[in-house]
């Protein structure tokens, strides 16, 4: 599980192979609707074609935050994540200092089609040439690789087995009912 999260963390990083939208990241937000939705375009092809379609079956979509625009990739529809209802206080300006922030369900008001348990990883963008923040980037990743992982656990004596936070909420079950409940 954990050489499983450390490549989710790994991630993000992808988006520095495209040098189109690192220009677009760095463009204000204040253009001409033509080019917004060209820019937009761009930047979620290359989402999908990355992270959706990049081989990680995990991967439920991926949300980049960035100076007052949203772009967005998933494989399945989803609420909760725009521009008014993104996870606040987790927001384009807030300065991680190069590190990655879990971000849990019950943390944030996304939520896909199905209902699939998922974290948020969040992590931010940040242009090294101008030493300035680009955005956000949020990736959605489907707890499924916890329960592949742990699944030879439970083979033979048919148990049952959760993961919790530091508070006690349940993150991770082997019955999906009782995520989002409280371990006591």
């Amino acid at each position: 599980i954990n050489n499983q999260l450390n490549e989710l963390k790994q991630l993000p990083d992808s988006i520095y192979n495209s040098s189109q939208v690192i220009e677009v990241l760095r463009k204000d937000s204040f253009q001409s609707k033509s080019i917004l939705l060209k820019d937009e375009f761009l930047v979620n092809s290359y989402l999908s074609r990355t992270y959706i379609n990049g081989g990680n079956t995990d991967l439920l979509g991926v949300f980049v935050l960035s100076k007052n625009r949203l772009f967005t990739s998933t494989k399945t529809s989803f609420t909760g994540f725009g521009m008014q209802t993104a996870p606040l206080p987790y927001g384009q300006d807030i300065d991680l200092q190069g590190k990655e922030e879990i971000i849990l369900p019950y943390e944030t008001n996304l939520s896909f089609k199905g209902n699939p348990p998922f974290i948020l990883l969040m992590k931010q963008l940040r242009d090294y040439e101008n030493q300035e923040n680009l955005g956000t980037m949020f990736i959605a990743v489907e707890l499924s690789f916890i329960e592949k992982a742990l699944k030879t656990l439970d083979q033979d004596q048919k148990s049952n087995i959760w993961i919790t936070d530091n508070i006690g909420q349940i993150i991770f079950h082997t019955d999906p009912h009782f995520i989002g409940e409280l371990d006591e």
